[in-house]
């Protein structure tokens, strides 16, 4: 009897102990709840504050962007021929090259005509309506044109197009001041070449020769380009005949059966011979291939990018020159304010 009385106590003194534990346990439970529950609204607080912190930063870095890319000087290039041209592909290489060395970050926009394969008075007014769509709200800081059409039609829809800005030009053939009339933030490089010098070297290097041949893309009739050389021909040492065969009369093989009947009672000046009668486009390599195939006469050329294609020489025009020497004034103008040509 006493030791069922003894089991009996120890059975209620574990029972009281038991729900003594799961009382302060569950207390405790509700103390950390409750303190879990007094701080959730800081956990809230702090974590709007870095979102806060962090929608600003993104807004900064925006403007900063936006700020950078309004600030970013904007240059437009354009190029009179099509790329894969061997002359205005050397000079607007070296256009990239001089921006890159200057690091200015300008953003260059290049424009290619192609006014070998389509006339200027077939094109420009095609041309206008583009730019004007293109370039709407978009103001450049400077303008590089390269060779004559290039800069014939800037003069002609410049100030209507790009009012104010100021132009470099570079290749530009038969150049006169009166082209820039009324004209005062244009400027550039010409393209001279020397021909009479070139033709009495080389009536010195072959003193049999008594005629002298260009191969050009002008009519037969019109030497523009020779006039100063028609001057001098009276003076030579010995009667010169001047003849031209134009790739504007002429196919390319039409020319190639000419070329293939001279010897060496001839001279060869190549001035162009990219684009025949039937507006077919030979690139400098294949022209030059066909041409040396057939002509048995020397060869002389004013472009440096002629050497190395079976030609004698001459005092050539760099293309490349040309574009550094563009470029440079260019970035001079943009590095000062207000610009100055």
């Amino acid at each position: 009897m006493c030791h069922c009385r003894k089991i009996k106590e120890k059975l209620v003194a574990e029972q009281m102990e038991f729900r003594y534990r799961t009382a302060t346990q569950g207390k405790a439970e509700d103390n950390a709840n409750h303190r879990s529950l007094k701080s959730l609204p800081y956990r809230i607080i702090r974590s709007v504050h870095y979102i806060a912190v962090s929608l600003i930063f993104i807004c900064l870095l925006c403007v900063s962007s936006a700020e950078a890319r309004d600030a970013r000087q904007n240059v437009l290039i354009l190029n009179s021929y099509h790329r894969g041209n061997y002359w205005s592909d050397e000079i607007m290489e070296a256009i990239e090259d001089e921006f890159d060395k200057a690091n200015l970050g300008a953003e260059l926009r290049f424009e290619y005509m192609d006014t070998k394969r389509y006339k200027p008075e077939q094109i420009f007014t095609h041309l206008k309506e583009l730019y004007q769509h293109k370039y709407q709200g978009l103001r450049f800081d400077v303008i590089i044109c390269s060779d004559n059409n290039a800069l014939s039609f800037l003069l002609q829809y410049g100030n209507e197009l790009f009012p104010d800005v100021p132009a470099v030009f570079c290749g530009v053939e038969n150049f006169d001041d009166s082209m820039l009339q009324g004209q005062e933030a244009i400027t550039g490089v010409v393209e001279q070449e020397h021909r009479t010098s070139m033709v009495e070297l080389g009536l010195a290097l072959h003193p049999s020769v008594s005629q002298l041949v260009i191969i050009s893309d002008q009519r037969s009739k019109k030497f523009s380009r020779w006039e100063d050389l028609t001057k001098q021909v009276p003076k030579f040492d010995r009667p010169i005949k001047l003849v031209n065969f134009s790739l504007v009369d002429l196919t390319m093989d039409e020319l190639l059966e000419k070329v293939d009947q001279l010897g060496a009672e001839s001279i060869v000046f190549i001035e162009s011979s990219f684009k025949d009668r039937q507006a077919a486009v030979y690139t400098l390599k294949e022209s030059a291939s066909l041409i040396r195939q057939k002509c048995k006469a020397p060869i002389y050329v004013f472009t440096r990018a002629w050497l190395g294609h079976g030609v004698v020489g001459g005092k050539v025009v760099s293309p490349a020159l040309q574009g550094r020497a563009a470029s440079r004034m260019a970035i001079r103008i943009l590095r000062s304010h207000p610009f100055s040509l």
